[in-house]
Formats: structure tokens, C-alpha cells, sequence
């Protein structure tokens, strides 16, 4: 005799499908090149192709090698579609919460900026710092002070400095007059792993960063109580607010990661007309890479 199935395990069978489904679907992770991120001899995008990449990222898997796109931070774009990301440039002003735009925040898990050299706009910064607050994850990548790549006056610490002057993300990027905002060191003054967030994670343990001509961070924990330093400069004690090379906070329901050097995230790989790379994501032992990655993964977590 034929058993027909009961309402329940029907109903059961449904919502694990759509639950399935929903697991599936990709995170989805926004690259800006919208702030001079490719100026002077800046090439800070995971391909030349914007802003879907090109070829697809459905042919990449476990071998895929990090130049699998033109870019000179391609490998971080790669090693996060082998996370389970899908992958986007972004190409024009930032919104968050406007219908119509694809590349609006709110379609994604996580912003990525690697040293802006042009200023975000109020309305940009707005969006920025909602789309944190409602959730979103933020990791903001800079460089060492007077590092004006397209020389308009402005250079990533100052303008991520415009963009947060409440320090409601927490950090003061180390600037003009500051203290250690040009600084080049291997430093393996790692957070310990209870206040660690970013230094250990899916893409392995962190040991040290290396910085060529990197910016420092001042933390402000009455702005911001969650702000954590994740790497110091070598013999500075832990938990100092100074000298901080990475750190991370949360701000409303969202996470942010920062990073103080570009050279961190350069993967060696450029268009063939750009000489002025190194592979920075392999050094420290691959620690800079690692920690690229992991702190992508902790900001695209929501709480």
C-alpha cells in the first residue's frame, strides 16, 4: 500500500529545502574603485573587468591561482570566491538603501576599500557608516601618511579620517603630525586569543604583519568601547591604544577591519604595464595574506 506523506513531514521537507537553498547562496563581497584606488601607481582591484570579473568566477576552485584575474590584489578576490563569495567592483558613488543600484550596499555582506586617494562624498560617507550600523561588514585598508598617489592634496589617512570624524568606528589613522605614520617593520606583536578577532580564523593564524611604509592607529575606546587592537608595532605592550598596525570594531549590528598598509593586500600581479608591485600577500610567512582573509570573514559575519 501506498504511504502518502503526512502535512508535517511534508512541511518539514520544505523548509529544509529552503533552508538549503539560503545556505547555499553565496556571500557577497563589494571591491571599491571608486575612490582613486588605481591612481598613480596604485592598482588596488581584483581585475581590469568592472564590475562583474572576467573570466567567471563559477571556473575557479581549490587550484586556482591568484592571478586567475588582472589586478593587483586579484588573489584576495580569488581566495575569497574559494570561501564561498561571490565577488564585485564597484565603479560608481557609494549608496546604501537606494532600489535600482545593483551595486548599492545593501546587496552586499561586506565593502571592501582598499586605500581610497580621492575623498568619499557626505552622502557617501553616510551610506558608509549606515550600512555598518545596519549590519553590513566594512574592512578599510590605507597607507602611510602623504602616500597622495594622484596628488590632489588628499592621501588614505586623511580622508578615512574625513570620513569618521566622531570615531564611531573607533580609530584615529595615524596622520600628518601623528606619530609612527610612515613606518616600514615586520612586527609578530600579536593580539592574545582572547581579544583576537581577525589574527586567527578560517584562513589560518596570523604571526606577525609586515608593513613597507605603513600608517599607525590611534584607538579611542570612549568613541567606540569595542574597538580591539589586533597587531602592534614590535615591543609596544598589547593593549595599548597607539601604535596599533590592525584592529577592528563593531558599530550597531555591523563589524569593521583595518588594516594600515597597502602593501599587505598587493599580491605582485598588475596589468603588464605596472612595474611598481611586490608580493606583499605572501610575506610574513603568508601572514599578511591570512590576515586579509580572516579579517574579511569576521566583518562579514553579522552579529
Amino acid at each position: 500500500m501506498r504511504r502518502i506523506p503526512s502535512i508535517a513531514s511534508v512541511t518539514l521537507a520544505l523548509l529544509v529545502a529552503v533552508a538549503t537553498t539560503a545556505h547555499a547562496a553565496p556571500r557577497r563581497a563589494l571591491f571599491d574603485n571608486a575612490h582613486g584606488e588605481q591612481a598613480g601607481n596604485a592598482d588596488w582591484v581584483i581585475d581590469d573587468q568592472q564590475p562583474t570579473p572576467r573570466p567567471s568566477e563559477s571556473l575557479i576552485d581549490r587550484r586556482t591561482d591568484g592571478q586567475f584575474w588582472t589586478g593587483g590584489i586579484s588573489t584576495w578576490g580569488v581566495e575569497l570566491v574559494k570561501q564561498g563569495f561571490s565577488v564585485s567592483t564597484n565603479d560608481r558613488a557609494i549608496t546604501f538603501g537606494v532600489r535600482g543600484n545593483p551595486l548599492d550596499l545593501s546587496n552586499f555582506d561586506v565593502f571592501i576599500v582598499p586605500e581610497p586617494n580621492r575623498p568619499f562624498t557626505p552622502a557617501e560617507a553616510r551610506a558608509v557608516l549606515g550600512y555598518v550600523r545596519s549590519g553590513g561588514g566594512l574592512v578599510a585598508v590605507g597607507d602611510h601618511d602623504r602616500s597622495d598617489r594622484d596628488r590632489d592634496g588628499q592621501d588614505s589617512p586623511r580622508i578615512w579620517n574625513a570620513l569618521d570624524p566622531q570615531r564611531v568606528l573607533g580609530v584615529h589613522w595615524g596622520s600628518a603630525g601623528d606619530a609612527d605614520a610612515n613606518i616600514t617593520q615586520v612586527s609578530p606583536n600579536i593580539a592574545e586569543p582572547a581579544d583576537a578577532r581577525c589574527v586567527r580564523g578560517p584562513a589560518g593564524t596570523v604571526t606577525a604583519l609586515e608593513f613597507h611604509n605603513g600608517t599607525t592607529f590611534t584607538l579611542d575606546a570612549k568613541a567606540n568601547p569595542s574597538v580591539r587592537g589586533e597587531v602592534w608595532m614590535s615591543g609596544v605592550r598589547r593593549g595599548t591604544p597607539t601604535r596599533v598596525m590592525a584592529a577592528s570594531s563593531m558599530y550597531g549590528q555591523g563589524r569593521a577591519a583595518f588594516i594600515g598598509d597597502s602593501s599587505v593586500i598587493d599580491d605582485g600581479s598588475a596589468t603588464p604595464d605596472n612595474r611598481n608591485i611586490y608580493p606583499g600577500w605572501t610575506e610574513a610567512g603568508g601572514s599578511n595574506g591570512r590576515f586579509a582573509l580572516n579579517a574579511t570573514l569576521w566583518a562579514a559575519r553579522r552579529r
